[in-house]
């Protein structure tokens, strides 16, 4: 197993690398040739979805209802021959679309510099130099296209940074133990548009398991299934009860297709959002920053009760690791305001569920970044990176739009090393529960 998972990494970094060095080498040759490799690839998409839809068809187990899974596969179909009859048309606007990605950055972190300033927060002129940088830059692509060639090389130069972390990653899958404690170090993230939907996969493995496609015992959902611990025993008995939990969210509505982060430590899990249904605007991009403070079973127990996926990773910290934690806490725990859902339409939402059905308590912040959230900046992901950071866990550089699903990336990765600080994974979903559970008394 672990040849085969070295191997996978050694082809995934040789593919980004090589990729990476032809666009520097031959920034539009190699774009004509991956453009075409996308058409293939959306072509055989669509023939997979519409034999999906068909096996499916006559099975107990129905397929997504209606005819959108034929239009969405039908979609595919088309814009991979668009892609691939308009090639060296596209290359041009491929650099334009990088242009407007790096414009988009640019809007998204000068309106983060302008929340930031309005919540008097020091650490804000990082983010106007970033905004800063990707103006000029973008327009500088938008503008001249014909000479993006630069634009394209610095995307090869993306790409061989990413090669190099998985190439990284293999290394550390297939090295020896080692004596000293493990270091997380900064890496650059896959693209948001891969990394969005990543836990989308754990929701397919789930329903194929409980569907009969495939075992449970060859999926990787077993409850509880442990990754290799190279830590010492004793350190390990020290913190059992204080690690430090991540929590990855899935589900199949619009927001949970996206995912949500959380973080939970000595019982208690510190959920971040926009909690606040009565302070919603910018099409619920924007408002009051919330956390709410719950129960770790009384949380799970509430998402599976709304058929929501949860992913967590159990993280083992030493002693130093955990007093800053807890001293990270307790001056965060300095700017909380209590606050209490009253409006009706706060009532209605997810804060008087959380009332009505837990003992869950709602804090704002009386200073500070996380006054106001903003789904493209200081959001659930960047609260929790956070809490990472303090315990000296340098994941990613702050740059760019971070997704769960691009944590979600990183710790499956991180999760197979060796060693790793991840000492276990857990997978809550209320069909698998309720699956194993069924299996259990057939047994009997």
């Amino acid at each position: 197993m672990r040849r085969t998972s070295l191997w996978a990494y050694v082809v995934i970094a040789g593919a980004f690398m090589l990729t990476g060095a032809l666009l520097v080498l031959f920034p539009f040759e190699q774009m004509d040739f991956l453009l075409q490799f996308l058409a293939a690839y959306l072509a055989l998409t669509a023939c997979s979805k519409f034999w999906d839809q068909w096996r499916l068809k006559s099975s107990i187990f129905k397929g997504e209802k209606g005819s959108f899974p034929y239009l969405l596969a039908l979609g595919y179909l088309l814009l991979g021959l668009v892609i691939y009859w308009q090639r060296s048309f596209l290359v041009v606007w491929v650099v334009k679309l990088i242009g407007v990605y790096q414009l988009g950055l640019a809007l998204l972190n000068l309106f983060a510099y302008y929340l930031m300033r309005k919540d008097q927060v020091p650490s804000r002129w990082g983010r106007l130099a970033y905004a800063i940088f990707h103006l000029i830059f973008g327009i500088g692509s938008i503008l001249t296209p014909f000479q993006g060639y630069r634009a394209l090389q610095w995307l090869g130069i993306y790409l061989l940074l990413i090669g190099l972390s998985y190439l990284k990653d293999g290394r550390n899958l297939w090295a020896l133990p080692q004596t000293s404690t493990p270091r997380w170090t900064w890496r650059v993230p896959l693209p948001v548009v891969f990394s969005l939907f990543f836990p989308q996969k754990v929701l397919a493995q789930t329903e194929a398991v409980v569907q009969g496609r495939i075992s449970l015992a060859s999926s990787d959902l077993n409850p509880g299934r442990d990754a290799d611990v190279s830590i010492p025993a004793e350190e390990l008995a020290l913190s059992k009860n204080k690690n430090l939990l991540v929590q990855i969210h899935v589900g199949r509505d619009r927001y949970s297709r996206v995912g949500h982060m959380n973080v939970a430590y000595d019982g208690i899990v510190y959920s971040y959002g926009n909690h606040d249904a009565a302070s919603r605007r910018m099409m619920d991009c924007l408002g009051d920053g919330v956390v709410v403070l719950l129960n770790h079973q009384e949380y799970l127990d509430y998402y599976l009760s709304h058929r929501v996926t949860i992913i967590e990773y159990e993280i083992a910290l030493n002693e130093v690791q955990r007093l800053a934690l807890e001293a990270h806490f307790a001056r965060m725990q300095d700017q909380f305001v209590p606050w209490y859902p009253q409006s009706a339409q706060q009532l209605k939402g997810f804060a008087g569920n959380i009332i009505r059905q837990t003992q869950g308590k709602f804090y704002k912040f009386a200073a500070g970044k996380y006054q106001t959230y903003f789904l493209f900046w200081t959001n659930c992901v960047l609260f929790s990176e956070e809490l990472l950071r303090v315990c000296g866990f340098d994941v990613f550089p702050l740059v760019g739009i971070q997704t769960p699903g691009t944590y979600y990336d990183y710790l499956e990765r991180q999760r197979r090393q060796n060693p790793s600080r991840i000492v276990a994974r857990r997978v809550y979903n209320r069909d698998l529960r309720d699956y194993v559970a069924k299996s259990k008394v057939q047994k009997l």
